[in-house]
């Protein structure tokens, strides 16, 4: 019975992270933010290199300020997929959860490592480490297609 419920919170925890990650992906605009991060470290180098042959102060705090500017515009593309994952979870862990598994709500479910795991610890821990998984497949996958754009170019 254990073995089964745990399986069952692992794959719920799976197809959730799953879902958010790509609905934040969806959300949070991605292009966009990879465009303002280009352009960030293209001010950052510049800056750099402003720093090295010290230019003015005056200089300095325009490119910084143009830098935060972007900083801040990067952040909030990147935080608008927060006001849809954010709500999804909470509905999930408060509501959805203690329903379908009110039966392993009693006590521990599976020990790693002397660490006993509820249900919803399980789910939280699964949910992470499919999500850090998802992120580094997305990176890899866009390296790939960045350098085989390059090629082409």
């Amino acid at each position: 019975m254990a073995s089964t419920v745990v399986l069952e919170i692992v794959v719920f925890a799976i197809v959730y992270a799953c879902i958010t990650f790509f609905l934040q992906r969806k959300v949070s605009n991605m292009k966009k933010v990879n465009e303002l991060k280009d352009r960030i470290y293209k001010i950052q180098k510049e800056f750099g290199d402003m720093v090295k042959s010290n230019a003015p102060k005056a200089e300095l705090d325009k490119k910084q300020q143009e830098m935060m500017s972007l900083l801040s515009e990067s952040m909030k593309y990147q935080m608008k997929g927060m006001f849809v994952v954010v709500p999804f979870f909470l509905i999930i862990y408060y509501l959805v959860l203690p329903a379908l598994f009110a039966a392993a709500a009693a006590g521990t479910l599976l020990t790693i490592f002397s660490t006993n795991l509820n249900y919803q610890t399980l789910f939280i821990v699964t949910a992470f480490l499919t999500g850090i998984f998802l992120l580094i497949l997305v990176a890899i996958s866009d390296k790939i297609r960045t350098s085989r754009q390059e090629q082409k170019a």
